[in-house]
């Protein structure tokens, strides 16, 4: 078996050994656990991203696209580029009528139906008949918890 797989099933081993542990903790030691993790998961974070950089000066890889590469263990390293565009495109739209170009503007409409979350909550005080038909049509996730620590001023 590789190092790194060993090494990430004895990763697993202790946080299941540290989950058990943290269930018998008061909230003081909770909240106060919460802020390292946070603050250690901000130091791998910048870990990962300079590990990425180095590899990518490596590897190279292409400017627009994705390339594998696979190491002399066998190992497979996917390095993945690309942008992301923004745009005025009312703007470029106008400027396409003005200016009398030949070719097709290249902007798209997009029209999207969307959940009115607030709407359809209120929908169960307001009208709860149509609220049960509607609510036939809607999935309802619950969102991922988030839990802002501010530690006291000294």
């Amino acid at each position: 078996m590789p190092k790194s797989y060993a090494t990430n099933q004895t990763a697993v081993e202790t946080a299941s050994s540290e989950a058990t542990a943290i269930a018998a903790m008061n909230i003081n030691d909770l909240v106060h656990g919460l802020a390292i993790a946070k603050a250690t998961e901000e130091v791998a974070r910048t870990h990962r991203i300079k590990w990425e950089e180095r590899i990518t000066e490596k590897l190279g890889g292409p400017e627009d696209g994705q390339e594998t590469t696979t190491l002399e263990d066998g190992t497979k390293v996917t390095i993945s580029r690309g942008y992301l565009f923004a745009a005025d495109c009312e703007g470029i739209q106008t400027m396409y009528l003005r200016e009398g170009f030949d070719s097709r503007p290249p902007i798209r409409l997009k029209r999207e139906l969307k959940l009115d979350a607030p709407a359809y909550k209120a929908l169960a005080k307001t009208h709860p008949n149509t609220y049960r038909k509607v609510a036939k049509f809607v999935t309802v996730k619950p969102k991922k918890t988030s839990i802002a620590i501010k530690a006291p001023k000294a």
